[in-house]
């Protein structure tokens, strides 16, 4: 009988960068669009899904040819997870996370070139921050009480989003955007509102069910798990279209770049 063997392997240098290398937001949204590409590929090729994606498990890859490739590891929690729900945690789980990765880069900073300059307490006063603090019930409601509904979304957090940051409406947008698709999705009516609070008395009390009498009861969460992959694709297609925004962006600030370094040399030339 053969003894059990485990295929390991140690990786002796780094494979890629943090977020905190990145320099804009265009870079950032085409960086999350590649990280959802292999997200995707990976859960259909392998039947891996990740569960687990955060700031800082999203990593840089630079290839040769300049564009970026992202692996994205462990995430700031679903609800579902959050409230350790029995219903199986699928693709939607993994995108929640990712508009929770938005909301927090958006709120503090992308790189050290954007970060808020208030003081801590100021910061402490941020409706984002209430996510990484208190017991998993806790944070599971504060994070139902802002991403319900497209005016609590957007008072509670996105209007929180760096100042200082450039281009932080676009990132504001596709996170509002995401959240809609998410929450909101128009194909199946008993999809929508799963993060609303609960109709049953007391703020914690679960599962979370809605409808009418007993016998109609459903569970939003579940039917979310049912219509997964298409919920995923319709994502997957609001992300890819900010990053063709973003691609187009960067061509234009770098055409313009390029046009002023030409008038520089025409300049010292000239004298």
């Amino acid at each position: 009988m053969w003894p059990s063997r485990e295929h390991q392997r140690i990786v002796m240098e780094p494979v890629g960068k943090p977020l905190r290398f990145l320099e804009s937001v265009p870079e950032l949204i085409i960086v999350l669009r590649d990280t959802m590409r292999c997200h995707g590929a990976i859960l259909s090729e392998c039947s891996i899904l990740y569960c687990n994606i955060s700031i800082n498990n999203i990593l840089v890859v630079q290839t040769e040819s300049g564009h970026t490739e992202m692996t994205g590891t462990p995430p700031f929690m679903s609800v579902l997870n959050l409230e350790n729900s029995p219903v199986k945690r699928t693709a939607p789980d993994d995108w929640e996370s990712l508009i929770y990765v938005i909301c927090w880069l958006g709120t503090y900073d992308i790189n050290e070139h954007t970060r808020r300059k208030e003081a801590d307490g100021e910061l402490k006063k941020l409706k984002t921050r209430r996510w990484h603090y208190g017991s998993f019930d806790e944070i599971a409601l504060e994070k139902r009480n802002h991403l319900s509904l497209h005016e609590a979304f957007g008072n509670n957090n996105l209007t929180g989003f760096n100042p200082n940051m450039e281009h932080r409406t676009m990132l504001a947008r596709l996170a509002s955007e995401l959240r809609a698709t998410l929450i909101e999705w128009e194909g199946e009516p008993d999809c929508k509102g799963s993060l609303k609070r609960p109709k049953q008395s007391g703020p914690l009390a679960g599962p979370r069910f809605y409808g009418g009498g007993n016998k109609d009861r459903i569970d939003p969460f579940e039917q979310r798990a049912k219509h997964c992959k298409r919920i995923s694709a319709e994502l997957l297609g609001v992300l890819e279209k900010y990053a063709r925004e973003a691609e187009e962006l960067m061509a234009t600030q770098q055409q313009q770049q390029q046009q002023q370094q030409a008038w520089q040399r025409r300049g010292r030339d000239a004298q």
